[in-house]
This record gives C-alpha cells, structure tokens and sequence, in this order.
C-alpha cells in the first residue's frame, strides 16, 4: 500500500466521522429549537432556520423546521446553525422575532450547547435541556423589557401588514 493509499483510507475513515456528527448534530439542533418551542408554548410553524455563511453570520436564506438544519463547523469543533423563533403580539402589525445562533458537539452520548456559556445535555432525556430553556428564556425576557437603545444583537423587530 502506497503513502497516498494508506492516507486516502484515513481520510475517507475521518470523512464519515465527521459527517455522521454532523447528522447527529443536525438532529440535535432539531430537539433543541424543538424543546424550546415546546418549553415556550410556541407552535412549530413560528420556528425556522437561518443559514449562517462561513463567518457565522446569519444570511437571508431560511429553511423551514423539519427540512435539513443548515449548519457550518467552526474552528472550536461546533457545528453551528442559528435557529430562529418568530413572535406575534396583539398589535397584528407589530411584530418581532430572535435569533438563536448555537454550536453544538456530540461526543461520547452527551450534547454540548454553546452559546454564551457551555451546556452539557443528554439528548436521550429531554429534562436535561431545561437548565439551557430557562437561560434562553431569561435572556429573552431580559432583551425584549429593555430599552430600545439597549437591545441585544439576537432580537429584530419589523413593522408589516397581514
């Protein structure tokens, strides 16, 4: 066997390790935006994804909950992808919405979530999201009672007829 040969079965070797995370990550940044949505009472057709470009900045292209997650690996070993959930109030007009840029690892049966600060959650039980639902929560609260002047990069807002 050849160098080139031995590197090409080591390759394809880390090439199926690295897809196969991705597919469970994938599946796991279903759960979470999934949980959360439940965790909130929010209906599913308010959720989505955004697809991120290499730079981890959300573009215009969305992809609606339950078709593939778009998702980009990072240096740090995340796969990320940015979920987003899409708030009506009782102003019909009004509305907002936030986004949820996640990194995710899955290793050796346990979930890592980053944001800005690491979770740890066994995708297996879904009581181990809880802890990662209240800080979203919390910090969603925090951002939406603030002032304007004061909003965090994760909320946008549009004024738009039905």
């Amino acid at each position: 066997m050849s160098k080139f040969d031995e590197l090409a079965v080591l390759a394809a070797k880390y090439s199926r390790t690295i897809f196969e995370n991705r597919r469970q990550c994938q599946r796991a940044a279903e759960l979470v935006m999934r949980g959360y949505a439940e965790f909130l009472g929010c209906p599913l057709e308010n959720v989505d994804f955004i697809q991120l470009d290499g730079n981890l900045n959300a573009t215009a292209s969305t992809v609606k909950f339950g078709e593939p997650v778009p998702m980009v690996l990072d240096g740090n070993a995340c796969w990320y992808f940015c979920g987003r959930i899409r708030f009506k109030g009782p102003d019909p007009i009004a509305r907002a919405h936030e986004l949820f840029k996640l990194g995710l690892k899955y290793h050796d049966g346990l979930l890592t979530i980053h944001e800005d600060q690491d979770f740890q959650a066994d995708p297996a039980d879904a009581a181990t999201l809880l802890p990662f639902f209240e800080h979203l929560y919390e910090a969603s609260r925090a951002g939406f009672g603030s002032p304007l002047v004061k909003q965090s990069k994760r909320i946008g807002f549009a004024l738009w007829p039905e």
